[in-house]
């Protein structure tokens, strides 16, 4: 199958293959135990080497980060749970009791690995059982969560 403009699927050695559509290069990985879409910033040609440096780095980066990452979410929970409890806040809300708990509400929608960006040059897309409205996102600079942005 061809990518976006005709170009030729990107064959990296240990990542897999990757498609240019929607001026990315797309393709599959492993994120917090599940098969997640991959976008890497690059030319028409190829992934750009420093995204694809990232990208072979990207599950590592978030292993090491899981317990932190994890405190993040689960303060991004708390208040919707506060306002469940004072009946400000309609619908199902997960019974989470600590941040470790939050594992079984989150699912990876897609990263994105681009090395140009300020400030991150990757985000994680989490979509979260406690907050339907928004996609979430995990920015990491240089290995490090950086910040995790409550609406993406």
């Amino acid at each position: 199958m061809l990518g976006f403009l005709g170009s030729d699927p990107f064959q990296h050695p240990t990542l897999g293959t990757f498609e240019r559509k929607g001026g990315q290069w797309r393709g599959t990985g492993t994120l917090l135990g599940a098969r997640a879409e991959l976008r890497l910033a690059g030319d028409r040609k190829a992934p750009s080497p420093a995204a694809l440096a990232i990208a072979e780095q990207l599950g590592a980066w978030v292993s090491a980060s899981r317990d932190t990452l994890a405190r993040e979410l689960f303060a991004h929970y708390e208040p919707m749970r506060e306002a469940h409890t004072e009946g400000g806040f309609e619908g199902e809300l997960p019974a989470i009791e600590a941040a470790g708990g939050v594992w079984p509400h989150v699912t990876v929608v897609h990263a994105v690995v681009d090395p140009a960006q300020r400030g991150f040059s990757v985000e994680i897309h989490l979509g979260v059982a406690w907050d339907d409205d928004h996609t979430l996102g995990a920015r990491y600079l240089d290995g490090v969560l950086v910040e995790l942005n409550g609406s993406v």
